[in-house]
């Protein structure tokens, strides 16, 4: 976990000071989050809380890694989980990564 926060603190800044902009952020969030959330989800808040960025991207960011999360868990119920496991995990989390894929775009419309 360390070392992953580290990374993703490290990006966080050096996107900040790029001013790559917030589709950085999102893809960031993307791929942060295949692994896990905790360190995208603190990384976002203290980059919102010293202003580097608004606090749409910063929850934008977040779910764009529950997202990427929740997909991954998807992937690997199917690959090591049973038959029967993955019929009974693969929707409710097909449907809350939808939910959140939805909430981002419709914020972007």
């Amino acid at each position: 976990f360390g070392i992953l926060y580290s990374f993703v603190v490290f990006m966080s800044n050096a996107m900040m000071t790029l001013n790559i902009g917030s589709y950085g952020f999102l893809i960031l969030g993307l791929f942060a989050g295949l692994v896990d959330v905790d360190a995208i989800t603190l990384s976002m808040s203290e980059v919102f809380s010293q202003g580097g960025v608004s606090e749409i991207l910063a929850w934008s960011t977040i779910i764009m890694a529950v997202i990427s999360n929740m997909f991954f868990k998807i992937i690997t119920a199917k690959i090591f989980g049973s038959s029967s496991f993955f019929r009974k995990v693969c929707p409710a989390l097909f449907i809350m990564g939808l939910a959140g894929i939805i909430s981002v775009v419709l914020y972007f419309i």
